[in-house]
């Protein structure tokens, strides 16, 4: 019996996420995302605006639907 766990690939996860909803988004390196001035790194969770001093407060997916939602590419 093969006892190893598979754990998907947060970058993986994260480029599927976004094109099941037709988010456009550019893969610029093996660790970030880029969705209009929004970065997403998978693998940390952590997302920030280009020009913010500081990553966004909230971690992960949560943190990246808030930027989302507020620069128009989801509803609430």
């Amino acid at each position: 019996m093969n006892n190893k766990h598979y754990y998907p690939d947060p970058m993986e996860q994260a480029r599927q996420w976004l094109a099941e909803r037709y988010i456009p988004f550019k893969q610029t390196s093996e660790y970030q995302i880029k969705i209009g001035r929004i970065n997403f790194y998978p693998s940390k969770g952590t997302s920030f605006r280009d020009g913010d001093k500081a990553r966004h407060s909230v971690k992960g997916l949560e943190g990246l639907i808030e930027l989302l939602t507020e620069d128009g590419f989801m509803s609430s």
